[in-house]
């Protein structure tokens, strides 16, 4: 395999910045909920999630809500006399995996010099914690990369 269809393959499987595995149901309702402007209760994603279950959808919600995917407050409706559970969107940051050229390109001795001339740059000061971080990767051996393929 090479690097380019591991990315691929990587940033399909990878639905968020937690890496934590979610069902095609849950990213499914996540979908949902990121289209949705306002808080939503169960009674109103019903008629739009219709691959499960009222009961299955609360389950889900709730989980979502636990992961940090969702809010999860309570809400007073003329419709009920109870306070109603509302779950709301809550935007999630993308996923950045480096890119087979950028890893390629840093040597594992890249910034290491002490240099009495310290740049104060925003910018350089995020390229070598990038570096830093491919460096770590690399020693770990989460990368053993050769041109052409692994």
């Amino acid at each position: 395999m090479t690097y380019s269809q591991i990315f691929l393959y990587q940033m399909n499987q990878l639905s968020n910045k937690y890496m934590i595995p979610l069902t095609k149901d849950e990213k499914r309702v996540l979908k949902i909920m990121e289209a949705e402007t306002t808080p939503a209760s169960v009674g109103d994603l019903e008629p739009k999630v219709t691959f499960m279950s009222d009961r299955w959808l609360r389950k889900t919600l709730d989980k979502l809500a636990q992961f940090g995917f969702l809010a999860k407050t309570s809400e007073e409706r003329v419709t009920s006399k109870k306070p109603v559970m509302v779950y709301s969107y809550l935007t999630q940051g993308k996923i950045s995996i480096p890119e087979f050229k950028d890893i390629e390109n840093c040597s594992n001795d890249s910034f290491n010099s002490t240099d009495s001339n310290n740049s104060t740059d925003s910018f350089d000061i995020k390229k070598k914690e990038h570096v830093n971080q491919i460096n770590h990767a690399k020693a770990w051996g989460f990368f053993t990369l050769q041109r052409g393929g692994w």
